[in-house]
């Protein structure tokens, strides 16, 4: 799929076809200052993109809080491990 590409101001003086263009199933790549910033898509593709993520994710303290308790047997895995160094 290809897609089109708009500078800031032109996405912002041209609103409506930056989202008419984006609703045929055409991502619209917005960029400032020469950098991508954004892609406007259509709410079909949005929907595609958040089903296929899945359920939401745990933030980074439930998923430790998630971690095994302790009791099971775990597979080591060997490792080469840098001295530390002195200091």
């Amino acid at each position: 799929m290809s897609e089109a590409t708009w500078t800031l101001e032109d996405a912002q003086h041209r609103l409506a076809d930056l989202v008419e263009a984006a609703g045929r199933g055409m991502p619209q790549v917005v960029t400032s200052d020469g950098v991508r910033a954004a892609v406007v898509v259509s709410v079909d593709q949005y929907d595609r993109l958040v089903a296929s993520a899945g359920p939401p994710r745990h933030n980074f303290r439930d998923h430790l809080l998630d971690m095994p308790r302790g009791g099971e047997d775990f597979e080591r895995v060997d490792a080469n491990v840098r001295p530390l160094a002195d200091g």
